[in-house]
């Protein structure tokens, strides 16, 4: 408890001398200690701004909601705490907030869960194992997406009427697409193909 009141005091005093009201200084400053209390009886540690790293922040978010703790004052306590981390780095306590460590983490993650477009081979290993299924309707859908770039949303809106095909040549129109701009896509000898079979089973199926 010695050592929160000597980190909270220092911060405290910081606080006093940028012109803060007493109000505000009393919050951040309850917070921060709430904080550090929080951490030297989850983790066992004496409380120090060098050794909290992110999961202890997301830790505590988590012990605020389970307490019930309005989002309000969640986010509060954390924006109290981004603040006193951003000033023990102003002053060389710490070379990185947890906050900015939990960011970096984030971002990763985002990357690492993005899309990812298929290889060369893996269409052509997708494409086989429709094939293999003898289904015009799923060959039709795939061949669209990776031959003419479009998205399950974009295929899943498609009317007939949107779909014009030739000897030679043929479009797709898709009306709601990325932005919601609407766009014609030419469609390959695959495509066209493809559709051309689909369209042909289901007028069969149909006499």
């Amino acid at each position: 408890m010695d050592t929160i009141r000597g980190v909270v005091a220092d911060y405290q005093e910081y606080l006093e001398q940028t012109g803060k009201s007493a109000n505000t200084v009393k919050a951040y400053i309850h917070d921060v200690a709430a904080f550090a209390s929080w951490f030297e009886q989850t983790t066992g540690d004496e409380f120090a701004p060098g050794i909290v790293d992110p999961r202890e922040i997301t830790d505590y978010r988590g012990h605020l909601l389970l307490r019930r703790s309005s989002p309000a004052t969640v986010n509060r306590r954390l924006v109290s705490l981004r603040r006193y981390f951003l000033w023990a780095k102003k002053r060389g306590m710490i070379s990185d907030t947890p906050f900015e460590m939990l960011e970096r983490v984030r971002v990763k993650e985002q990357k690492d869960l993005a899309p990812r477009w298929l290889t060369r081979n893996e269409q052509l290993a997708l494409l086989r194992a429709v094939r293999q299924g003898e289904n015009e309707r799923d060959l039709a859908i795939i061949q669209m997406m990776l031959g003419a770039g479009l998205r399950i949303s974009e295929v899943a809106g498609l009317n007939m009427s949107d779909i014009e095909l030739n000897d030679r040549s043929g479009w797709v129109y898709v009306r709601t697409g990325k932005g919601m701009k609407p766009r014609s896509i030419p469609l390959s000898v695959h495509i066209r193909k493809a559709l051309q079979d689909y369209l042909g089973f289901w007028e069969q199926k149909d006499e």
